[in-house]
């Protein structure tokens, strides 16, 4: 079966407007060039315990994340922004950060069997995981955006549950969820094949992608409120669970991937 016909499962990754404390001051979304090149920044590691001694001064949980003065058990496995070379986008660089998916052995780990993960549980080897994340231009006057920025080809699905912990599993061992030594019932790991690729120009996810790829979505709708939402809030709403691209969308999809991105074509064959 030929890579046009294998199913394709969308995440949303990385940083977002909810992070907004972690990046440089005055920025809601990591920056995006007009070339569309831009730097993937994970998420940080949440602290959610009472007892560190930087949770009490805070206004809500959203904004404590683990830092290195944070009091947490877990810390020593964790790498911060400053470890990824990453210390120029982020305000402050010893915050740690939660590296999934990572782009250099190509591994990605979520919750096998919460709802969200309902596309995800679709996904067999040789069909494919694309990831896009939330950025924005600082060069003009524009709100974020969604873009497409890479994709694994499925070599390998791997179920915690069938292992014994501590997971001695060498094909995964760079996924944070193996990194960071806890005990993780209920998470798989997504492992990719060489095809698997973080792409050197970032592909638009927007109201025109997205009403060729995603089905039964709906623009130009109320809030609550009564507000027209932005087809960034609604594209954000159809994704907060993981979906397949419909049969009819895929071709879409792949001819935006290689528009942007003709040298990776060659990536995929039978």
């Amino acid at each position: 079966m030929k890579y046009e016909e294998k199913k394709i499962a969308i995440l949303n990754v990385g940083i977002n407007s909810d992070h907004k404390i972690i990046l440089p001051k005055g920025r809601k979304f990591p920056e995006i060039k007009e070339d569309l090149s831009f730097t993937f920044i994970p998420l940080p590691y949440q602290c959610d315990r009472k007892d560190c001694p930087n949770y009490k001064n805070l206004k809500s949980d959203i904004d404590h994340f683990v830092e290195t003065t944070c009091y947490n058990p877990n810390k020593s496995n964790y790498r911060t922004y400053e470890d990824l070379k990453l210390r120029n986008f982020v305000r402050n660089e010893n915050t740690f950060v939660h590296n999934d998916p990572e782009f250099i052995t190509y591994t990605y780990g979520g919750d096998f069997y919460l709802s969200r993960s309902s596309g995800l549980r679709k996904i067999q080897k040789n069909d494919f995981l694309a990831f896009f994340a939330s950025f924005q231009r600082y060069d003009i006057e524009q709100g974020g955006n969604f873009y497409f920025i890479g994709l694994f080809q499925i070599q390998k699905i791997f179920l915690l549950d069938d292992y014994e912990y501590p997971y001695n599993i060498p094909e995964i061992e760079k996924n944070e969820h193996i990194r960071n030594k806890r005990e993780n019932s209920g998470v798989a790991i997504w492992k990719g094949s060489h095809n698997s690729i973080l792409f050197n120009k970032a592909v638009r996810f927007d109201r025109k992608l997205a009403k060729k790829i995603i089905a039964l979505i709906e623009f130009d709708t109320e809030d609550k409120s009564r507000k027209i939402r932005t087809d960034f809030e609604i594209i954000n709403s159809k994704t907060r669970t993981s979906r397949l691209i419909s049969e009819k969308g895929k071709k879409y999809f792949w001819k935006e991937v290689f528009k942007h991105n003709p040298s990776i074509k060659h990536h995929f064959g039978d």
